[in-house]
């Protein structure tokens, strides 16, 4: 099931996002980039970022988040034990409707070059851009929604 996330999810969000093996970022990784609970709760609270999270048997398998004011997808990670199960594809497909639905007539993402991840958002219909400033790792990626 694919719910919108709470403020009471996003310890749980959190702990996932240090636990994958791709893209991994730890807790000081994203303290240095302002990925962090003063940043993303009242983005949450101020209805500006859409947050979900995607449930199997009681536990967070998966959690996205999208921001209606640029229609950045900054976040989209599924635990591990969990890919390729089709919550990120759903997650994905959350996201892209939600912005829609504001407004949006594009979306955006950055990613790391020639990973899973990478691999799975072309196959979802999205383009690369080319690499972001300073970042030859990163692919940029959009999509018309």
């Amino acid at each position: 099931m694919i719910r919108p996330a709470g403020l009471a999810d996003i310890p749980e969000i959190f702990i996932l996002r240090t636990s994958v093996r791709e893209n991994y970022m730890s807790i000081l990784e994203m303290l240095r980039r302002m990925i962090w609970r003063r940043t993303i709760i009242p983005a949450l609270q101020s209805g500006t970022l859409g947050v979900w999270v995607k449930e199997d048997r009681g536990k967070i398998a998966a959690f996205s988040m999208a921001d209606k004011r640029d229609g950045h997808i900054f976040a989209l990670f599924t635990r591990p034990g969990y890919e390729k199960t089709g919550h990120g594809t759903a997650l994905l497909r959350t996201c892209e409707a939600w912005l829609k639905q504001n407004g949006l007539r594009r979306a955006e993402l950055e990613t790391l070059r020639n990973t899973n991840a990478h691999r799975f958002y072309l196959k979802q219909g999205w383009h690369e851009l080319g690499s972001p400033p300073d970042d030859e790792h990163s692919v940029l990626l959009e999509k018309l929604l």
